[in-house]
């Protein structure tokens, strides 16, 4: 798929803090050599209480500060994608450090 096809698919809409799931197999997450999390398993509360821990190492205060200072920028938009497992919750897709 071309940049220019997958800009196509995208569309802005509004989703309720708590319809949004971390991503459990987060790339940030790849030097921990964990086994990836089935989508089926996403929502559970001990699935996103780990991905929320792992979370914690980068730099969270830094980013909370910048998003203080600096107000909500455009350009970080978070990207989610519906969890077809789970209907009505939605994996973040970019911004897990944002919603974290």
């Amino acid at each position: 798929m071309t940049d220019l096809q997958y800009r196509a698919n995208l569309r802005k809409i509004q989703v309720p803090l708590q319809k949004l799931l971390l991503d459990p197999n987060n790339p940030r997450f790849l030097d921990d050599h964990a086994e990836p999390v089935p989508e089926a398993d996403w929502a559970d509360g001990g699935v996103q209480v780990k991905a929320t821990d792992r979370m914690q190492r980068f730099r969270l205060d830094d980013l909370k500060k910048s998003i203080l200072t600096n107000g909500w920028q455009p350009v970080d938009m978070i990207f989610v994608k519906a969890v077809k497992e789970i209907p009505g919750t939605y994996v973040v897709l970019e911004g897990n450090r944002r919603v974290t």
